[in-house]
């Protein structure tokens, strides 16, 4: 994850959390906005989880600041979790990096 909060204590880790909540609302807005359309389109009873990836979703503070906003389970997608490789550190990476690739994998899968 990408540590926003470094060298930050107190004061300044909420004014960062609330900067990234202004930073936010309008894709929190667009995210909420979507879930409804997909709620009355569907007849849907609701929506059990929402999974985050993206380079985005590696800032620290996005995933519990989004679930907040929708009040839906947030969980980070990492399509990486289930392959194995024999290079540790390619492996590490992935691990914790994984879910900002999702739109490259999903890319490579195109030709596959």
């Amino acid at each position: 994850m990408l540590n926003i909060f470094a060298g930050g204590e107190g004061r300044r880790k909420d004014e960062i959390l609330a900067g990234l909540a202004t930073a936010s609302r309008k894709l929190i807005s667009d995210i909420n906005e979507s879930l409804r359309y997909y709620l009355i389109e569907r007849r849907a009873a609701g929506i059990n989880k929402v999974y985050l990836c993206g380079g985005f979703s590696l800032v620290n503070g996005m995933k519990e600041l989004l679930s907040s906003q929708i009040n839906c389970p947030v969980e980070m997608w990492n399509p990486f979790s289930k392959i194995n490789s024999s290079n540790t550190e390619m492996r590490n990476m992935l691990n914790k990096n994984g879910s900002a690739f999702v739109v490259a994998a999903g890319l490579a899968m195109r030709s596959i």
